[in-house]
């Protein structure tokens, strides 16, 4: 079973977990989240609270927290190079970015349990990888294929996935001829 996102469609499942359509499951607490910041930054009040509520509700455990704050600051590094975001903050693109992307876990969660095999996610238009970097950090069981136009796009896709090790993790961009070029985990294009 595979689902695909467009930006109506994050919208529409959003709109579905919201409505109370789609049941989670009972948050699980992670234990010491605070400890995932400490290293080498201070967050905010209201991005430690939505870090604080995200490891309950999603029940993701420091070292995916500690991938999705790595993340944010490989978005944040790389886009002075590859100009893929305007927002200029950490705090901003997790409020913005990682909390947005992390509202959709639950509502596949029932999906994923009735897939045979690994769920199959393909996020089409993905820009730098929002929503599937982060549903593939929440869920690394999940097959997540990233597909954008824009190959400097996909060089950060591929970054990402090195640095943080997501092997579940496939880029796919097309040249101007209209041929396709897929890289996985491996390297392999």
């Amino acid at each position: 079973m595979a689902f695909s996102f467009s930006r109506r469609g994050r919208q529409e499942m959003r709109r579905t977990e919201r409505d109370g359509r789609v049941a989670g499951e009972s948050p699980k607490p992670v234990a010491n989240v605070d400890s995932v910041l400490i290293e080498n930054t201070h967050l905010i009040a209201p991005a430690l609270a939505v870090l604080r509520h995200a490891a309950d509700s999603q029940r993701l455990d420091v070292a995916r927290l500690n991938a999705l704050v790595r993340l944010t600051d490989l978005l944040l590094s790389e886009s002075k190079r590859y100009n893929l975001t305007a927002i200029p903050t950490r705090d901003a693109v997790l409020l913005k970015h990682v909390v947005d992307a992390l509202s959709l876990p639950p509502a596949l969660d029932a999906e994923a349990a009735a897939a045979p095999g690994a769920l199959r996610v393909v996020d089409i238009g993905t820009g730098a990888g929002f929503p599937g970097l982060v549903l593939a950090i929440a869920r690394p069981q999940w097959d997540v294929t990233l597909l954008e136009a824009a190959r400097k796009k996909t060089r950060f896709h591929d970054l990402v996935r090195r640095d943080l090790a997501l092997p579940s993790v496939a880029s796919v961009w097309e040249e101007g001829g209209g041929r396709r070029v897929e890289s996985d985990a491996s390297g392999t294009v």
